[in-house]
């Protein structure tokens, strides 16, 4: 069991706005540091947002959603990232 900040905020996914596009994933703990850095490796492709329960929210550009998906295929294996549907709006 892995320990967790109480005191620690979580982030909050903001609202989408025109172009942009959302993807929910299933991360393992210890893997979420690792993917941000992935990302943030990739200047400019996605932000990430984490839950706090191991459900992470990558958002792109429309224009950067083919290569995020690329990116992500190719990490599936090696960090088991496991894609989620998509959130219901307003949920």
């Amino acid at each position: 069991m892995s320990a967790r900040c109480e005191a620690c905020p979580v982030a909050t996914v903001p609202p989408l706005g025109p172009g942009l596009t959302q993807r929910r994933l299933r991360v393992a703990d210890a893997d979420v540091v690792l993917l941000r850095a992935i990302l943030e490796a990739y200047d400019g492709l996605a932000l990430i947002f984490g839950s706090g329960d191991g459900t992470v929210s990558v958002i792109t550009t429309g224009a950067q959603q083919a290569a995020l998906d690329a990116l992500l295929g190719e990490l599936r294996d090696e960090l088991a990232v496991v894609p989620l549907p998509a959130a219901e709006p307003g949920a």
